[in-house]
């Protein structure tokens, strides 16, 4: 998702820089790695009580490798909207990769069209990443004897990353909730057929607490709904008074 910088976000640190934008990394995700990394571990059978060491490494190097593959993935889908931030003149500031995703701070410069080039430019990413993961896992299946063992573990690396980059497209070009890519899109269409910043912005309220309701109904049945959409729409309604803000806004 695109996002604007309205100042430091505390708990991150700078990692690297990536075509000249510096790339921060929230705690939160190094605290996700080690969640899930002991997760898998704890799900791991036991042999006769005793831990499997050597199993507990396969386990580890997968997960180091799939949060690795995960984060690039990320990453490259952010700079996707720096680029297309810059092709219309806008600005980067940085991106954030945290627990949720991740946030590229930038400003398109380039009105409704500007907008929606810039939206659209991450999910894109994903169709050479596709191809690419698809390459290398063909190379995969026709090199199992010299992958030995490790040839299933390859093989399910690369279809792994296949589907995230399916995934990721669905999620962010097909759910509707602000500020997820979906939003950012519809919102620059609504402006191009000639509707205001802010009715584009209230069409977006509408739709994204619908949207939340549907998906908060089908995950905790109707007893509480009333409450937590409540909630949810008040924190679409913070989101969509940020969409109508002029001034540079951060995406949460």
């Amino acid at each position: 998702m695109a996002a604007e910088r309205v100042g430091p976000i505390p708990l991150e640190f700078r990692l690297c820089s990536a075509c000249g934008i510096p790339i921060y990394v929230h705690v939160f995700l190094v605290g996700f790695f080690v969640w899930r990394l002991s997760d898998e571990e704890a799900a791991a059978k036991r042999s006769q009580g005793l831990p499997n060491y050597r199993k507990a490494t396969e386990i580890a190097l997968t997960c180091s490798i799939s949060f690795v593959i995960l984060f690039l993935t990320v990453l490259i889908h952010e700079l996707g909207h720096c680029a297309g931030a810059k092709l219309v003149g806008g600005r980067v500031s940085r991106i954030l990769l945290w627990p949720l995703g991740g946030l590229a701070f930038c400003s398109s410069g380039g009105g409704a069209k500007g907008d929606l080039l810039v939206a659209l430019a991450g999910p894109l990413t994903h169709a050479p990443q596709y191809l690419a993961w698809l390459s290398l896992y063909r190379l995969a299946v026709h090199s199992q004897e010299e992958l030995g063992s490790w040839a299933p573990t390859v093989r399910g690396l690369c279809h792994g990353a296949m589907h995230l980059q399916i995934i990721l497209v669905v999620f962010n070009l097909l759910v509707p909730v602000y500020p997820l890519d979906c939003s950012q899109v519809i919102i620059s269409l609504c402006r191009l057929c000639g509707a205001s910043q802010r009715s584009a912005a209230y069409f977006m309220v509408a739709l994204s607490l619908l949207c939340m309701a549907v998906l908060l109904a089908s995950m905790v049945g109707a007893l509480h709904l009333p409450v937590l959409v409540f909630v949810f729409g008040h924190l679409v309604r913070v989101a969509a008074s940020l969409v109508e803000n002029p001034c540079p806004v951060a995406a949460v």
